[in-house]
Parts: structure tokens; C-alpha cells; sequence
């Protein structure tokens, strides 16, 4: 159900969740180098934990697996602690997918059930799914409309935490 919707309004065709573990790595670290001139050179080193991964590999007895990386653009810590959690979140996203197709262009608006709206991407809605068990705030992504015989519109969500973004640097 999205939107708050009970189970009788809502209007979900199909529903898949997939994921993949495999691909992802347990950190990233980043190495770069900084300075020049007189002062000489120094080494950047920075380190983002995927503690979701961490929590797995601890609960299965597995190896760590961090991913080790040298990226020449990177000129300060900050930037490689930034560009450590781009590849994090990176991994996140290409191995998750949660896509719901629901029938229909549009949805009642949250304010005012008896408008409708269209779904549109960057959007965030609530998502309250007994079956995938998964409850809460999600980013809708892509959204891709089909006619024909029946009008769907297929959703890509994801986890707000997946996201990121580089406000910060600038």
C-alpha cells in the first residue's frame, strides 16, 4: 500500500524486491594525495563503513570486504570521505531494487482524496508493505508510464539512506 492507502484502495498490479549482497563491499576506502610546491606532497586517506553490510558479514561469520581505491581528483579528506560514501551508496542502489507497478497515471493526493496527482519521480512517498515487510519513507526514482490495453505506471523506490548528496563539498 502506498500513500496510506487501505488495503482496498490500493492499486498495485505487481511488486518486486530484489536484494543482492554479493556485489557490495563491507567499506570503502579512499586514498588520494594532496599539496606540492615547498610544502611537498601529502597522502589523503579516508574510510566510509557500510554498517549494513558489517552487521551481515558479522551474523554470517564472513570476511569483511572492503573496496580500496586510489582516485587522483581527491584533494582533501573531506572530498575522500565524500567520494568513500558516493561508492557506498553507489553499490546500494545498483543491488537493490524495489519496483512497484500500479495501475493508472495518477494517485489521490495525500491533502485532498478526491484530487489526483501524477506520480512523478523525486518524490518521497509512504510505504506500509506487509508482504516485503518494508515500512516507511521512499524516494521514488524513475517512473516509467506504459498505455496500451491496460495504462500502469512501474515505480523504482528507494531508502532515503541510499541517496546521497555533495551539498556539503560545495
Amino acid at each position: 500500500r502506498v500513500l496510506g492507502q487501505t488495503a482496498q484502495q490500493t492499486d498495485i498490479v505487481d511488486a518486486s524486491f530484489d536484494d543482492r549482497t554479493e556485489a557490495r563491499h563491507t567499506s570503502a576506502i579512499v586514498y588520494g594525495r594532496t599539496g606540492g610546491g615547498k610544502g611537498g606532497r601529502s597522502k589523503i586517506r579516508a574510510e566510509f563503513v557500510d554498517q549494513e553490510m558489517t552487521n551481515i558479514a558479522t551474523d554470517t561469520h564472513s570476511e569483511l570486504k572492503p573496496v580500496v581505491f586510489y582516485d587522483q581528483d581527491v584533494k582533501s579528506r573531506k572530498e575522500a570521505e565524500f567520494v568513500a560514501r558516493r561508492r557506498i551508496s553507489e553499490e546500494r542502489r545498483e543491488n537493490r531494487r524495489l519496483t512497484y507497478t500500479v495501475s493508472g497515471h495518477t494517485v489521490p493526493a495525500a491533502d485532498a482524496p478526491t484530487r489526483r496527482i501524477v506520480w512523478a519521480p523525486d518524490t518521497v512517498v509512504d510505504l506500509y508493505d506487509e508482504e516485503l515487510g518494508l515500512v516507511g519513507d521512499y524516494y521514488v526514482s524513475d517512473v516509467t508510464f506504459r498505455g496500451g490495453k491496460s495504462t500502469t505506471t512501474e515505480l523504482r523506490l528507494m531508502r532515503p539512506e541510499d541517496l546521497l548528496f555533495a551539498e556539503e563539498l560545495f
